[in-house]
């Protein structure tokens, strides 16, 4: 007997953010500062849904990941 388990989510909007400041103005030509956010609002969604309609494999959702941010100094020689 095959069973199909449909699964499906509400849609959703995400918001990243990258801001790059070039240094050259202080006399360091290929270095910069770097700030990421992603999931600026810090929405909650699903990601997306796994394993298979039997009885040997669990179903699963995968949920999104939550706001980040990240930065970063790059310096060039």
């Amino acid at each position: 007997m095959n069973q199909v388990y449909p699964a499906s989510a509400e849609g959703y909007t995400l918001v990243d953010v990258d801001v790059r400041l070039n240094m050259e103005q202080w006399g360091l030509e290929k270095t910069y500062i770097q700030l990421n956010i992603t999931n600026l609002a810090d929405v909650r969604y699903v990601g997306g849904f796994g394993g298979s309609a039997n009885r040997f494999t669990v179903l699963f959702v995968q949920f999104g990941v939550p706001r980040a941010i990240t930065a970063a100094l790059v310096v060039g020689f």
